[in-house]
């Protein structure tokens, strides 16, 4: 007797944790604006408003403009 089992997996994609997200382009926003010619704070800024734009409805255009004046590498 042959028995044939067939197994699905998909991969889900786990939401982001907006409040953490959004605390976390808070935080890098304050520490940019206390020195924006530190190239590691711009860079941090920028990644944290990258993240937080993964957040459907959370702000999306502050932060898109935001991250659009970023002029770090």
């Amino acid at each position: 007797m042959l028995f044939s089992v067939g197994f699905a997996c998909s991969k889900t994609e786990t939401q982001p944790d907006c409040t953490s997200l959004i605390q976390k382009v808070q935080s890098a926003a304050q520490t940019y604006a206390s020195n924006p010619s530190n190239t590691a704070n711009c860079n941090a800024y920028k990644s944290a408003l990258q993240e937080a734009l993964k957040c459907s409805g959370t702000n999306t255009s502050q932060y898109q403009s935001a991250l659009n004046q970023l002029t770090c590498k």
